[in-house]
């Protein structure tokens, strides 16, 4: 298992103050499970299952940090994904 705090941020971008990406990262022998957790905006978790042990969480950080709904966090390989999931907690 490793744990990483805002995976790929590298200055001169910042997040606004008090915001953070968790990312767990769970290997098993064949396959992956990762966990992002978030508090900007609302808290979500989201939990992706994948096929490989060589699978890797990237973010857009650019994106992330406007908020964009689409192509801040990318899986690869895509094809290994299986299975994804999201919980947003409303306020």
């Amino acid at each position: 298992v490793s744990v990483e705090l805002n995976p790929g941020l590298k200055p001169p971008l910042v997040l606004p103050p008090e915001v953070g990406l968790v990312h767990v990262r769970g290997l098993g022998l064949n396959d992956t499970l990762h966990f992002l957790i978030c508090n900007y905006g609302a808290p979500a978790l989201l939990l992706v299952h994948t096929n490989s042990t060589q699978s890797t969480v990237q973010v857009k950080w650019p994106n992330f940090i406007n908020q964009s709904l689409s192509g801040s966090l990318k899986v690869e390989p895509q094809d290994s994904v299986q299975y994804s999931s999201a919980l947003v907690f409303t306020r």
